[in-house]
């Protein structure tokens, strides 16, 4: 983090002066050193901090609040540690502070507002001239980001939001990872409710913003799908004169979206269809990667490029990710060498189709991050096309916060896995004993359906198809917590 003046700091946050001087500029720690790989970038960004534990000599200290945690409680501690700056919302009677040795204090309204207001200020101090690119919607937000970063990466300064943190507190933080040498800025844009695509947007202020997909998520939150379009579309209004919405040409949402993009932008478009501006042909699925030719087509019939991609994963839900990156950078101008080597050397998050290997031949593909009928659909469809050679077993746990639509989209899935070539179907949780329910009064030939609420059970079911004659995905909602068993399995199998 760069230097900031305590007063222009005051005014940004909207905040009073506790202690300290207004006229003083008060200098974090700070690097630009990121490290080679995205899954190695260091949380939260140096000179920031939420968590007193990991404070750090001359850190801003945010005293947030949640439902289970106060950092008020903790403000002693960090400034023991030594932070120059505290953010507070009251002050505690516990706060012990020495006239000879004390740090800044500002009080504001709300810690968190005050978060997403002082990374405003630094992007209009820090990041203007840099070309900021935004990715949200419903699926692959986290993989469609990390690929564009690779991609920028590969020739240019790029700061990015690492890992999923994209939420009201995730997204300000990773607007600190901006320095005026970077080129570009890559910055994930989730949501569970609506005008929060607009609040993170308007932080971000991208000049490209990528759509991946609308489909049902966070339902007892956000609503039905329009509601949830209207919602992801939040970000598409923020973007300059000649800035670009990169839009999935599939979605049955395609052209609602579309209509939300200012006058004077461009729309390139990905997907299967040949009607869109970059789309892939001659898919071939591989071992460890998959391989493709993307046309690129402006205005529709007009071809530009044609070259060839690889992506070291599987599924085609992946390539339709790695379409939306293409999308982005061709907009940038990006040459099509540095766009195939960065996702060549593109390298999955844990818990997103990821493929694990071990003794005795056996194949996991544990895609337990997280799950919404969308991405169920998409894991399990693209697992049925691999893996020809091995039996496929499917451990499905619930979808969670679909609120009154669960019961019909768990239905839904249960239709869709008795049509896949699968040998085991294992249900796991309360809501898939709709798809348990459903399998058995409609039972198919060689597939086996089974349920339980019982993780010691599950494990116990599972652990004997680990073996190099199957393969086996595990696939729910985060909280479900799948990627345990996986770990399990594996140990087990040592």
């Amino acid at each position: 983090m760069l230097p900031l003046n305590v007063s222009e700091i005051v005014r940004a946050v909207r905040g009073s002066l506790v202690i300290g001087d207004p006229a003083i500029t008060l200098t974090p720690p700070h690097t630009t050193d990121f490290p080679t790989q995205t899954s190695h970038v260091p949380w939260p960004p140096s000179g920031i901090s939420i968590d007193s534990r990991t404070a750090q000599k001359g850190d801003f200290f945010f005293a947030l609040k949640g439902e289970n945690f106060d950092g008020h409680h903790f403000l002693n501690e960090a400034i023991r540690k030594g932070v120059s700056l505290c953010f507070i919302s009251e002050i505690p009677q516990s706060l012990n502070v020495q006239l000879y040795d004390f740090p800044t204090i500002i009080k504001v309204s709300d810690t968190r507002n005050a978060l997403k207001l002082l990374a405003k200020l630094y992007r209009e101090k820090f990041g203007s001239k840099i070309c900021r690119v935004s990715v949200s919607g419903s699926c692959g937000k986290t993989t469609v980001k990390e690929m564009i970063a690779q991609i920028l990466r590969s020739g240019y300064p790029t700061a990015f939001s690492p890992g999923n943190y994209n939420n009201e507190i995730g997204c300000p933080l990773s607007i600190f990872y901006m320095s005026p040498e970077q080129t570009y800025g890559v910055f994930e844009i989730g949501s569970s409710k609506k005008g929060e695509v607009q609040e993170l947007s308007a932080l971000v202020e991208p000049r490209v913003t990528v759509v991946t997909n609308i489909r049902l998520e966070h339902s007892e939150t956000f609503g039905d799908l329009k509601e949830i379009a209207q919602g992801e579309s939040e970000s598409l209004p923020f973007l300059p004169e000649e800035g670009c919405a990169a839009l999935p040409h599939d979605d049955s949402f395609f052209n609602f979206l579309r209509s939300r993009v200012p006058p004077k932008c461009h729309v390139k478009s990905f997907g299967f269809s040949n009607q869109s501006s970059v789309y892939p042909t001659d898919i071939s699925l591989h071992a460890n990667k998959t391989r493709f030719t993307v046309t690129h087509q402006e205005p529709p019939g007009k071809v530009r490029e044609q070259f060839e991609c690889e992506i070291p994963v599987l599924g085609k839900f992946n390539v339709l990710n790695a379409l939306a990156a293409i999308a982005a950078c061709l907009f940038l101008k990006i040459p099509i060498g540095r766009i195939q080597e960065g996702l060549k050397h593109f390298r999955s998050l844990p818990l997103r189709f990821q493929m694990i290997e071990f003794n005795g031949g056996g194949l996991i593909v544990n895609d337990s991050y997280n799950a919404n009928p969308g991405s169920v659909r998409s894991s399990l469809e693209s697992f049925a096309e691999s893996f020809p050679n091995r039996q496929k077993c499917v451990v499905m746990g619930d979808m969670l916060e679909l609120g009154a639509f669960s019961q019909k989209e768990h239905l839904e899935i249960g239709k869709l896995l008795q049509n896949l070539p699968l040998s085991n179907v294992i249900l796991f949780g309360n809501e898939t004993k709709t798809i348990y329910d459903y399998l058995c009064s409609q039972p198919v030939q060689n597939q086996t359906a089974v349920y339980t609420k019982d993780r010691k059970e599950l494990l116990k079911i599972v652990q004997p198809l680990a073996n190099q004659d199957h393969v086996i995905l595990f696939k729910a909602s985060r909280s479900m917590r799948l990627e345990e068993i996986v770990e399990k399995i594996v140990k087990n199998s040592s």
